[in-house]
């Protein structure tokens, strides 16, 4: 009899025990599975514990960060309403040189323009820098077209080189600068729906993207930097363009043929004029992959009130990591801007590609709106954001071609604006203020996330019940029954 009990009793303990390691086990795993990031975790400790370093990246720039303070005079304007007129205005004006940096030229009234500025003036300095490439294969057969007819008429045009040791991503930078002393900052590319085409006879344009920019006027201090710093440097690593360093396989065809595609059954009728602003402010410029990512997260980091966003898209920095476990660190700051108070409105396109950041953002108390809505008042023929937007407490003002995801910062070549001034971004904020009116509200409802502060280490003090916790009792309990009928 007691053989049997001590059998009986050592069966009982081991099958015990083996369950109450399966037990243990399964909370942590499950616990290494459901990371929460602390309020008390800044986003870089967060991306150091998981070996992401976001401070610097390979270029072959090494760009200063540099504030411009002073009584600067600048234009404002934005797509469609305004931008056309704008560009154009000053393009045609230019006397000396123009040095355009561009993603895509596929408007071919840009391209005529600079042609007839170089045939009445051969003595005008006029040269461009493209993208070796470009997303869009019609896109690529446009631009080079249009880039063969500029060299054609003796204008010299570059393109980003190939060669990854100099510069990887693609060229996507959109400023231009012209007779040493005008600099344009754009979100848009010198493109149809960018630069929208206004209607003969009428204020109403065909259908755009909302785009922002800015010129400063009778600044050579601004341009001759942004010239020795980025142009010069840029264009030393491109490559002279030839018709094989775009597509081996485009299309040619000549400028004549280059015509916007866009219908205008309906119209977008323009609601914002352009300003011009002669003021004390400061204008910091920025670019990617040197110094943008640095300078976006340290105004997000100093925002005590409120922080608007406009933006094609905002995306993760690791497409293999889910949103709750590892945002990127600029969607980071903005968790942590906003559980310390800070009122946030993010506006993106309505697509496929926004369902999972808009979803995260509500669901951490960060308002979000579509742009693109069909019902709203513009009708659609404002058709999307391509904007590249970011306000600071009402007071600074981010402009950029620089859309939110990792190759923007990291890969490629953009460029963009800090300024600060307080009527600048009155401007803007009042273009954010429309198309959030009209944006469409999207169809994610808010889920309550835990107030419980938790760390990224693992831990195993959670209340979550795992399967098959009860078998363990179950059994435990039937090992006692038969060393107590045993005794009998």
């Amino acid at each position: 009899m007691m053989k049997m009990r001590q059998v009986a009793l050592l069966i009982s303990i081991i099958i015990t025990l083996s369950f109450l390691f399966l037990v243990i086990e399964g909370k942590e795993n499950t616990d290494e599975l459901k990371i929460v990031f602390s309020s008390e975790f800044s986003a870089k400790n967060n991306f150091n514990q998981v070996n992401h370093i976001y401070s610097s990246y390979p270029s072959h720039t090494n760009i200063p960060r540099t504030n411009f303070t002073g009584t600067y005079n600048v234009s404002l304007f934005t797509n469609p309403d305004n931008a056309e007129e704008v560009i154009f205005r000053y393009l045609t004006a230019a006397e000396s040189s123009i040095f355009v940096s561009m993603y895509t030229i596929s408007r071919a009234d840009f391209n005529a323009t600079l042609i007839d500025l170089k045939n009445s003036n051969p003595a005008i300095n006029i040269s461009v820098l493209i993208s070796d490439r470009r997303v869009g294969s019609s896109e690529n057969e446009d631009t080079a077209a249009a880039a063969q007819s500029l060299v054609d008429a003796g204008i010299p045009v570059y393109s980003s080189t190939k060669d990854d040791d100099k510069v990887d991503g693609f060229y996507h930078a959109k400023y231009w600068i012209i007779d040493d002393k005008y600099v344009f900052i754009y979100s848009g590319n010198w493109s149809p729906r960018s630069v929208t085409t206004y209607e003969d006879g009428s204020f109403s344009s065909s259908k755009g993207n909302r785009d922002m920019g800015i010129a400063v006027h009778d600044a050579p201090d601004i341009a001759t930097f942004f010239k020795n710093e980025v142009w010069e440097k840029d264009v030393a690593v491109a490559d002279v363009w030839t018709p094989t360093s775009i597509e081996s396989s485009f299309k040619y065809n000549s400028s004549s043929f280059i015509t916007p595609r866009i219908s205008t059954p309906n119209l977008y009728h323009p609601t914002f004029n352009s300003v011009n602003l002669k003021e004390s402010m400061t204008l910091s410029p920025m670019f990617t992959p040197d110094n943008a990512l640095d300078i976006h997260k340290a105004w997000i980091d100093s925002a005590s009130s409120t922080i608007e966003i406009q933006n094609q898209y905002i995306t993760q920095f690791d497409d293999n990591i889910d949103w709750d476990d590892d945002p990127s660190p600029l969607v980071r700051a903005l968790i942590d801007a906003k559980n310390r108070g800070v009122t946030i409105r993010v506006q993106v396109n309505e697509d496929s590609d926004s369902d999972d950041v808009t979803e995260y953002f509500i669901n951490n108390g960060i308002e979000v709106r579509w742009m693109g809505n069909s019902s709203s008042s513009t009708e659609g023929w404002l058709s999307d954001t391509h904007n590249k937007l970011l306000i600071i407490d009402g007071e600074i003002t981010l402009l950029s071609s620089i859309n939110f995801g990792e190759n923007a910062f990291t890969n490629n070549r953009e460029a963009g604006m800090v300024i600060q001034n307080s009527n600048v971004a009155d401007y803007y904020l009042s273009i954010f203020e429309s198309d959030w009116l009209d944006g469409e509200i999207p169809p994610f409802s808010f889920v309550p996330q835990s107030t419980t502060t938790t760390t990224t280490q693992k831990t195993t003090t959670t209340t979550e019940t795992t399967p098959y916790s009860w078998i363990p009792i179950i059994l435990s309990s039937m090992s006692i029954l038969i060393i107590r009928r045993s005794r009998k």
